[in-house]
């Protein structure tokens, strides 16, 4: 198995994964809060973590299968001699982005690696991990997708039977 395999099964198993814990534990809490009149309190922390994981290696799973929308209209109302150009300015901006992401979020998890969260005591260099892998994960499937061509309706694709 290719390395680039073994990414897209991460990013697949963990959106899934975390797609669902989601839905079971928001129902189960709503069972708690409406039915027996008493939310669980820790559900709460754990809902917004995972939802910060399924946001970040989604976000690279979106990349690519060029899911992201990208505003062209300024690339696509300008002149032809300028298009190349504002498309590597595009991208130049988006590798500074990336980069910044991935360098100020590492070095938050790492300054909080003593910290634990308030609820259930995830440790918050754990929590506040998924961001900068979430952003090597992007610039990963981003750096490919220049390299070698975005995966064009891919997502349509798979969604065919």
């Amino acid at each position: 198995m290719t390395f680039d395999k073994l990414v897209k099964l991460f990013e697949d198993a963990v959106c899934i994964l975390s797609i669902s814990v989601i839905v079971v534990l928001i129902l189960v809490q709503v069972f708690y809060r409406y039915v027996l009149s008493s939310g669980i309190l820790w559900i709460d922390e754990l809902i917004i973590n995972m939802m910060v994981v399924m946001v970040m290696i989604g976000a690279a799973r979106a990349t690519r299968v060029g899911a992201h929308t990208h505003l062209s209209m300024i690339v696509t109302a300008a002149p032809d001699w300028m298009t190349k150009g504002l498309r590597l300015v595009g991208i130049i901006a988006i590798y500074v982005f990336l980069i910044a992401l991935v360098y100020v979020s590492a070095k938050y998890a790492w300054n909080s690696r003593s910290m634990k969260t308030t609820m259930i005591g995830i440790p918050l260099w754990a929590a506040y991990g998924t961001l900068p892998l979430g952003g090597a994960l992007i610039l990963y499937e981003f750096t490919k997708g220049l390299l070698f061509g975005f995966e064009e309706h891919a997502l349509e694709e798979e969604m065919i039977p």
